[in-house]
């Protein structure tokens, strides 16, 4: 990466897993704002903040526990609170992970995570994994080539080497966020949907 308020630049190995070749485009955005984080919990409750910078219109987040610390709850609820104190998500634990969106302008939001335990007065020690991405408003495109340009050839097993550049600055991001980047494959020897993926670009 250049510097925060500058574009990004990188470097990546692509290797075909499929049993068959693709051949066709391939184009990539800068989607957002990602990092993931661990965090030990003493008690049912956890609070913890979501802040997004000047240019996001919300945040993605996963959550994840581990089947052991799952099983310490009969039920568990996650609230997004906006900083007028209105709920602008929620959902439950249905299994160890899930996913919740929401939209909103840049500022601070309180995540609320509640659980319930089959005997309310102990206070259990567990940990939580919280993946969380920020959408840009725009996406943002890069340039991709490769030994062929801005096509691409892949064949079974083979590795391909590709460079991602953005031809015009980024926003700034929030310290210790990684860029979480989008590539498309358009295959035109197959019909189908084209082939995504979605990739966390880390600051070097």
């Amino acid at each position: 990466f250049v510097p925060d308020g500058g574009g990004l630049e990188a470097s990546l190995q692509v290797t075909n897993r499929f049993e068959r070749p693709i051949k066709g485009s391939i184009s990539a955005h800068v989607l957002g704002w990602t990092r993931e984080e661990s965090y030990d919990v003493e008690g049912a409750k956890y609070d913890t903040d979501v802040v997004l910078p000047p240019g996001t219109v919300g945040a993605n987040l996963a959550f994840e526990l581990t089947a052991e610390d799952y099983n310490l709850f009969t039920d568990i609820a996650v609230n997004i609170i906006d900083a007028k104190g209105n709920v602008v998500a929620q959902s439950g634990f249905g299994a160890r992970m899930i996913d919740l969106s929401f939209s909103g302008g840049p500022g601070s939001y309180s995540v609320e995570i509640l659980g319930a335990t089959a005997l309310p007065d102990t206070e259990p020690t567990w940990n939580i994994t919280l993946r969380e991405t920020q959408r840009l408003g725009t996406r943002r495109a890069l340039d991709v080539s490769g030994p062929e340009g801005g096509n691409v050839t892949l064949y079974p097993g083979v590795t391909v080497a590709l460079d991602a550049s953005s031809a015009e600055p980024l926003p700034e991001r929030p310290d210790g966020f990684d860029a979480m980047v989008e590539f498309v494959f358009e295959d035109r020897l197959h019909s189908g949907p084209p082939i995504s993926y979605r990739l966390p670009f880390q600051r070097q």
